[in-house]
């Protein structure tokens, strides 16, 4: 394998660990013999696009579902465990530390198998003390990653494996059955019949899976819009400079709206919008008058959440607007005001504009701060 593809398996394990450590990492705290927030890790799990196969006693197998990704990669799936398992065993010295949380990544290649060990020290000790026995537990879960890709000149595919278990030993008494050779069966004849005709943007696919005390796969895959289309109501209040003019503004609108599921809950929208804009001047008797004039805009936005939702985002939006209502002097007939993109913050948004009248006459910039619900 040639240095530029060992840094590009590298990248990959690594970016898969970044993308997926955070479903895996915490097992909740202890209170007597139950734990605690497994409904939030059964919620967590069900907002990731792929299939989750739970083996009880808190050890579970997510598939994620990526653009790339192709099941029939594991049609020889034992191979893989196998080598895994063969793998682990020749580790034992290092792994012998049950209290520590282990993330094992295993990436097969066509010249060989990389593995990459990350190991993260409890911060905390934990016990349950039973019928005056005290014993001390697992704070985290192991978790191991396996990944086959296959790559030439005309086709990327790759297929991902996650084990979420309760202590690594768990991972041999699991692939000793038939129960992963039954999922991977399962998911291949619910795709064929309900996604194998979808294009991979236009739908979000999950699955529910358990094993039953008899061996068998019980659940069902659930397939939805990718997009989320609603018309929605937006209304902001605004501020600006115009023309060396403090001039406060609002707009009330209506927007068709498109949220993807996927894509960081990237979001689409066009809207059409009354923007009133206040300019204020003091006449000859001192008293201090307002002029109203109205625009009307056009709006598209292109929105790429980030997952926390505090930080900035990709925020493009454009818009065009024409003046609908003019009193006083402080704009011209036939002006327009065009905007081309902004940074957003929660409901925040800062965005440049420009206004000219008429052909590009008297062109005047501007940066405009809202405050915003709806857009």
């Amino acid at each position: 394998m040639n240095t530029k593809l060992l840094v590009a398996t590298l990248f990959l394990v690594s970016v898969t660990g970044k993308i997926y450590a955070q479903y895996f990492d915490a097992k909740p705290a202890i209170v007597g013999n139950q734990y605690q927030a497994e409904e939030e890790i059964e919620r967590i799990f069900s907002q990731q696009e792929g299939y989750t196969l739970n083996f009880g006693n808190k050890n579970k197998l997510f598939v994620p579902r990526q653009i790339y990704t192709d099941i029939s990669l594991l049609n020889n799936v034992h191979v893989l465990l196998d080598s895994v398992q063969n793998a682990l065993q020749s580790m034992q010295d290092s792994l012998q530390d049950n209290f520590e949380s282990r993330k094992l990544y295993f990436d097969f290649t066509k010249t060989g198998l990389i593995v990459r060990i990350r190991k993260q020290p409890a911060k905390d000790d934990w016990y349950i003390v039973q019928n005056n026995k005290t014993t001390r537990v697992k704070s985290l879960q192991d978790t191991i990653f396996i990944t086959k890709h296959e790559n030439d000149k005309n086709n990327f595919r790759r297929v991902e494996l996650v084990f979420c278990l309760d202590n690594l030993s768990e991972f041999k008494n699991i692939i000793s059955t038939n129960s992963i050779n039954n999922f991977i069966d399962t998911i291949q004849q619910e795709q064929s019949m309900k996604v194998s005709d979808k294009a991979y943007y236009k739908s979000f696919v999950s699955g529910n899976y358990t094993l039953d005390v008899n061996g068998g796969i019980t659940g069902k895959m659930d397939v939805k819009p990718n997009a989320q289309r609603m018309f929605i109501l937006g209304i902001s209040a605004d501020i600006q400079n115009v023309k060396n003019y403090f001039v406060p503004s609002a707009s009330v609108g209506i927007e068709y709206y498109a949220q993807y599921r996927k894509f960081n809950g990237a979001s689409h929208s066009l809207g059409i919008y009354w923007n009133p804009y206040f300019f204020f001047q003091k006449e000859a008797n001192n008293n201090l008058k307002t002029y109203r004039n109205d625009f009307l805009f056009l709006e598209m936005n292109t929105l790429d959440k980030e997952k926390n939702g505090r930080s900035i985002n990709l925020y493009l939006p454009f818009s065009v607007g024409y003046l609908i209502h003019r009193t006083g002097n402080f704009l011209e007939k036939n002006t327009f005001g065009i905007n081309a993109f902004g940074i957003k913050y929660g409901n925040a948004t800062l965005k440049p504009f420009i206004y000219f009248h008429d052909f590009f006459k008297g062109v005047t910039p501007s940066i405009q701060l809202s405050i915003g619900i709806g857009k």
